[in-house]
């Protein structure tokens, strides 16, 4: 008896391989797979931007409080005395954060930008000066950002002044 065996001709076996393909069903899930990645990569390229943008008002921020408090340091104690009980002074300052008078410029994408200084007296001749910034990102969000500088009578400021 002979065996049963496949009688396909070659011809007939290569006709049926060219006709096979991917079901719909192994397309859909292809496509749904590179939807999910490329919706992924559109999402984190999008929180990258905006964690650009904080770090970067940080960045400004804090040089404009660095700026201002270097501008207290080399200021006279008894100028400092003279602002105690004052409250909380707001300082305008342009885009740069050089303060101003008048109209402050405010820097791209901020809708206020508030810088307040307050002197209060912790002991006879030793004063702490306090600067507070606060601003609106661009997601309307408030943020704020505070510089603390004890400075004494008799510091290294009076031998400059």
């Amino acid at each position: 008896m002979a065996s049963a065996m496949n009688t396909d001709a070659p011809a007939e076996r290569s006709i049926r391989r060219s006709c096979a393909a991917f079901s719909l069903v192994e397309l859909m899930v292809a496509v749904l797979i590179i939807v999910a990645v490329v919706g992924a990569v559109f999402k984190l390229t999008a929180q990258s931007l905006f964690i650009f943008e904080r770090s970067r008002d940080i960045v400004r921020v804090s040089q404009i409080l660095q700026y201002q408090m270097e501008t207290v340091r080399s200021t006279a104690v008894n100028t400092l005395a003279s602002q105690v009980g004052a409250g909380a002074q707001t300082i305008k300052v342009d885009s740069s954060g050089v303060p101003t008078s008048g109209t402050a410029a405010v820097p791209h994408g901020w809708e206020a930008f508030t810088l307040q200084q307050t002197v209060e007296t912790v002991d006879t001749g030793y004063y702490k000066v306090t600067l507070n910034a606060s601003w609106t990102d661009r997601r309307g969000e408030p943020r704020t950002d505070q510089y603390v500088t004890w400075i004494c009578d008799g510091g290294l400021n009076d031998f400059f002044n």
